[in-house]
């Protein structure tokens, strides 16, 4: 591995999304929207949805059919008001002329649109894990230098939370398609990268990638199933871990086929010139089984690998 391309809402951040602020239009009842929006996000795993779900009580929210969701853009299902719509400025404008801008914020937007009028903007707030900056610090360290922050949110965002972990390249509004694209390109351009995310959104991008790691802790089933690697805990510091531990097990390998070799090579040597002696067969027999377990124990060697999940 010489690369790393990394998702970020509940890869970097925690994805632990919070409402910031509720914008409705005028006339739009805010207790109406949260209700609806709540319903809606309910319907998807992914981490904006998931945040929207405690914004009102179950009580209120409206009964939906005909749920459909579309990746990286957000949910559709029909209600007894009509049609409704949630996510982001991309879905919405197929489906209001004159949608509004979105107002200036460094996180999350999405947008709810009804009966086709668009009611309101839901502002999100997520927090970067506080292990991501020594993590990929350290990735750096074990030569993994090139690294890509590949994400479906907007640049501003994107650029703020690459700036504080240390990553210079930067692809923002990235949908699956165009993840799976960009991991393409960075192969094709002569990188091995190990790529990173949790989401239904990354799942293309991860199967794609030289190795893929989900994120275990709040992940999605689809991920986990693409990924080489699943990081039970979430902890980022593992990717070093991981890239640590399997090069200490390449080399033990290699050292052990060297061991293998290397001792067979020596007994039929000793053998044929008559250096064993009479008892030449017991004597080779014998000295085969030492060398299982020299390789025995050079690989029990990395029993005693130690996991260093220091700073953060």
């Amino acid at each position: 591995l010489n690369a790393v391309i990394i998702d970020k809402t509940g890869t970097l951040t925690h994805g632990k999304l919070q409402l910031h602020e509720l914008i409705p239009e005028a006339g739009e009842s805010p207790e109406v929207l949260s209700a609806l929006a709540a319903s809606l996000g309910a319907t998807s795993n992914h981490p904006v949805s998931r945040a929207l779900v405690n914004i009102a009580p179950q009580s209120m929210w409206p009964a939906l059919e005909n749920v459909h969701e579309h990746q990286g853009l957000g949910i559709s299902a029909t209600t007894a008001a009509g049609e409704a719509y949630l996510g982001r400025h991309e879905l919405l404008k197929t489906q209001v002329a004159d949608l509004p801008e979105e107002p200036p914020h460094d996180g999350p937007i999405v947008g709810l649109v009804l009966a086709g009028r668009f009611r309101g903007w839901i502002l999100l707030a997520d927090s970067l894990r506080d292990e991501a900056a020594s993590a990929m610090a350290e990735l750096r360290d074990l030569g993994l230098n090139h690294q890509l922050l590949l994400t479906g949110d907007r640049e501003a965002v994107a650029q703020r939370i690459a700036k504080n972990v240390g990553i210079t390249d930067v692809i923002a509004g990235a949908l699956p398609a165009d993840k799976l694209h960009q991991v393409s390109v960075q192969i094709d351009n002569g990188f091995r990268p190990m790529v990173v995310g949790d989401g239904i959104n990354d799942s293309l991008a991860i199967k794609a990638g030289v190795v893929g790691v989900a994120m275990g802790a709040g992940g999605s089933d689809i991920a986990m199933a693409s990924a080489d690697i699943v990081l039970i805990g979430g902890d980022l510091r593992r990717l070093g871990t991981c890239v640590r531990l399997s090069r200490l097990c390449r080399r033990t390998l290699q050292m052990n086929v060297l061991i293998g070799l290397g001792w067979t090579l020596v007994i039929v040597i000793a053998a044929a010139f008559g250096w064993l002696g009479a008892s030449g067969a017991v004597i080779a027999a014998i000295l085969h089984n030492l060398s299982t377990l020299l390789v025995l124990g050079n690989a029990g060697r990395i029993l005693r690998f130690e996991e260093k999940l220091g700073g953060g």
